[in-house]
């Protein structure tokens, strides 16, 4: 891919390769930048068979970064610098990285870990223009390991997927060969930075000369921000998750008259969704994407039709040189019958990191050269006409705002907490559709919720940290001896349902209760109350902390408001940073309070006269 893009930008120099809030990037000076910095790399001994960790910020260093990286002949590893540092760090440390890139700072933070290079990469343009080393190109081989990209394991470790080449030029041909995509249109790099359609995103505009639009932080904050953004950049294509259109949901009608493609993955696809996206974008082709990690950006896609709205969209049918099995065991199942989903496919990743004891990848039965299948864990149907739909999952792994997280995981790094004796963990749709997790925890001494949440915050990525978690005194079991799981469904509903408000106590409660209820579209929230089980999400997280910065002047990182999850907590941590008092003379001024005011001088004041008199009678 990084070759393809090289030979864009010596076609077309002088086209706009990024668009960002600090300028444009024409393919001319990327391809400088890219170049000075692999020469730069190769110098210094990186090469085919390394992997260099990029601490990723969205920006034009991010691009910069992976295309030198791969240039080299080494792979990259994307590690998103809003996530834990707890988990960033255990990333680094199975990674092995020989280098480290920090696209967002002065220095490289390497969290611990000792790479023998390290170097802060700086936006092209920024700065006089390099001048590249003349240094042998390095070819890359289908075979040769790309990247590597990480989901939530089993035990709550970042599990590492390691992905070559090959199928990324594969997916990049069948999508622009499918698609009427064109160096004319406008690709956002708006996905994760540490989720794997963020590839998407990033290669194939570069491929076609196409403009990369890449935004702000606050550009993605809230929907109006986004929807904004979107408007104004003239965005035509756009990757995005089932959550991110609920998420764009208020903003008016034909609000996006210039995108022409949209293309869902990373959740299921239901009518009210592209009902959204057919209202905001009404010239909308919608395309909806199925795969996981393992195989590399879409192994599985479907035209988006009319659908109703309490219809699921099906997952299609494989791409080029791909198939969608439904199997019973190693059998074939029948039109109509339930099986798990698996990929047959010479373009799948090449394995994990630590190799794959649950064994789900394999050998094609038939001994076609190159194929393998991926078992998904998906469990699916075949319907008359071929295509695929889905039917829930063989195992616990579910889908948390496009993520895909194992409750198996996040109770082993629960049961971590040194308090905590037994854990368990559920998901549940909360009123709005959306899945969340809940989470109980049976605990050896006395320990609040929010201090096991906060545990799990600076260890696991947003989507893994439950809206809440609940001490409990045993977890509920079956006549079997395993966890209840329809008793956990049945708690989670209940803890779904928020809890009548208690009024808050100070001002600091006050202002951050206002602007909850502003950013949640949600009434009656309560110091008890936590940001995700009131129904928000990781980019109101963001916006949340957008607005303290605006409004109080303090900067909070996304870990903290994590950490302190309840509305309380959050006010006492804010008062904290101020220096303001945790009490309720901070609350915010009645509109009674001039009056009240003048009436407590006047109480004073005669007080002072009392003591004064009293103090001339005794003398």
């Amino acid at each position: 891919m990084h070759e393809r893009a090289a030979r864009t930008a010596v076609a077309h120099p002088a086209a706009t390769a990024l668009a960002h809030p600090g300028g444009e990037v024409t393919y001319g000076a990327l391809e400088e930048a890219v170049a000075a910095l692999a020469a730069e790399l190769r110098a210094a001994g990186l090469g085919r068979g390394d992997v260099a960790a990029v601490h990723a910020e969205r920006g034009p260093a991010l691009v910069t970064a992976v295309l030198a990286t791969l240039r080299t002949g080494a792979a990259f590893a994307l590690l998103d610098r809003a996530h834990p540092r707890e988990r960033r760090r255990l990333i680094a440390e199975a990674l092995g990285a020989r280098a480290w890139l920090e696209t967002g700072a002065d220095a490289p933070q390497t969290l611990g870990t000792t790479p023998e290079v390290a170097r802060v990469v700086t936006a092209p343009g920024v700065g006089p223009a390099p001048r590249p080393a003349p240094a042998a190109e390095v070819p890359a081989h289908p075979a040769d390991t790309a990247y590597v990209a990480f989901t939530s394991g089993t035990t709550g470790t970042p599990k590492g997927v390691v992905g070559a080449h090959g199928p990324l030029a594969h997916f990049a041909d069948w999508y622009t060969a499918t698609f009427d995509v064109t160096a004319g249109d406008r690709f956002a790099l708006s996905s994760g930075l540490s989720h794997d359609p963020l590839l998407r995103d990033l290669f194939v505009p570069l491929v076609l000369g196409a403009r990369l639009h890449i935004p702000g932080a606050g550009d993605l904050a809230t929907p109006e921000a986004y929807g904004a953004w979107l408007r104004r950049e003239r965005i035509t294509v756009l990757h995005l998750t089932p959550p991110t259109v609920r998420f764009l949901s208020g903003l008016g009608d034909g609000c996006l008259p210039d995108l022409r493609y949209a293309f869902l993955g990373g959740d299921v696809l239901g009518g009210r969704e592209t009902a959204v996206l057919r209202r905001l974008a009404p010239d909308v082709r919608l395309v909806g994407f199925y795969g996981a990690t393992e195989t590399p950006q879409a192994p599985a896609w479907h035209p988006v039709g009319e659908t109703a709205p309490d219809e699921s969209v099906p997952l299609g049918r494989g791409i080029d040189g791909t198939q969608l099995l439904v199997l019973r065991g190693t059998t074939p199942a029948a039109a109509g019958e339930l099986g798990e989903i698996v990929v047959r496919s010479p373009y799948l990743a090449e394995g994990y990191l630590d190799g794959d004891p649950q064994g789900r990848f394999a050998v094609d039965p038939a001994g076609r050269p190159g194929v393998r299948l991926y078992r998904t864990g998906d469990l699916g149907r075949h319907r008359t006409d071929g295509t695929v739909v889905f039917a829930g999952r063989a195992d616990r792994q579910v889908k948390v705002r496009g993520h895909r997280v194992d409750p198996a995981g996040v109770e082993h790094v629960l049961r971590a907490h040194p308090a905590v004796t037994d854990a368990a963990v559920t998901a549940v749709r909360d009123a709005t559709g959306e899945t969340l997790l809940a989470a109980w925890a049976v605990t050896g001494r006395p320990v609040t919720g929010e201090e096991l949440r906060a545990h799990l915050a600076e260890r696991l990525p947003a989507a893994a940290v439950p809206a809440r978690v609940d001490p409990v005194d045993a977890i509920p079991l079956t006549a079997n001896g395993k966890a209840d799981v329809a008793a956990l469904h049945a708690r989670a509903r209940t803890a779904a349902t928020p809890a009548p408000a208690r009024r808050p106590a100070t001002g600091t409660e006050r202002r951050m209760r206002d602007l909850w209820q502003e950013l949640l579209g949600a009434e009656d929230i309560g110091p008890g109350d936590t940001f995700f089980g009131r129904g928000g999400h990781s980019l109101q997280l963001v916006a949340l902390q957008l607005r303290l910065r605006a409004e109080l002047g303090v900067d909070v990182p996304v870990v903290d408001l994590m950490r302190h999850t309840t509305l309380a907590a959050l006010a006492r941590h804010l008062d904290g940073l101020t220096g303001a008092p945790d009490t309720a003379t901070k609350a915010v001024p009645r509109a009674d309070a001039p009056r009240r005011e003048a009436d407590e001088r006047a109480r004073r004041a005669a007080d002072r006269r009392r003591r004064m008199r009293k103090g001339r009678t005794d003398g």
